[in-house]
């Protein structure tokens, strides 16, 4: 039967575990949010050019 030092040790070893799946995981979202910064950038540089194009079409 296990004895109370197993289970923390166990519990220890599982915590530790999930602090580095955590770390990973927080790591990916931080990529991911930089990723969708500069879309959003890139989105906002081709409204000029939209706006440009249909002001310039209406001229032509």
């Amino acid at each position: 039967m296990a004895t109370v030092k197993d289970a923390l040790n166990a519990i220890e070893s599982h915590e530790k575990e999930c602090r580095a799946i955590y770390k990973s995981i927080d790591k990916r979202l931080e990529d991911g949010s930089k990723r969708f910064d500069k879309l959003e950038n890139m989105i906002w540089a081709v409204y000029p050019f939209i706006v440009g194009v249909v002001f310039l079409a209406r001229f032509v």
